[in-house]
């Protein structure tokens, strides 16, 4: 899965927890604390992974991953 392009606006800041994980993700501005199944706009989120600190969102049918501290 190629991770999200810079342009398209999400970045995780943070991930707390191990396995019922939630992430910490900046999505047009706005800071919100997700995780797995939660909704924001047309992202869904698929997966936070906190050994990879990773997490892993679906948008239009296509699945992306962003690693903290990157867009």
């Amino acid at each position: 899965m190629p991770p999200l392009q810079a342009g398209d606006g999400v970045a995780v800041t943070g991930i707390v927890g191990n396995s019922h994980a939630v992430a910490i993700v900046v999505v047009g501005g706005r800071t919100e604390i997700v995780g797995t199944g939660d909704e924001l706009g047309d992202l869904r989120v698929v997966r936070v992974d906190s050994t990879r600190r990773m997490v892993t969102f679906l948008r239009a049918g296509r699945r992306f991953d962003v690693r903290m501290g990157g867009e």
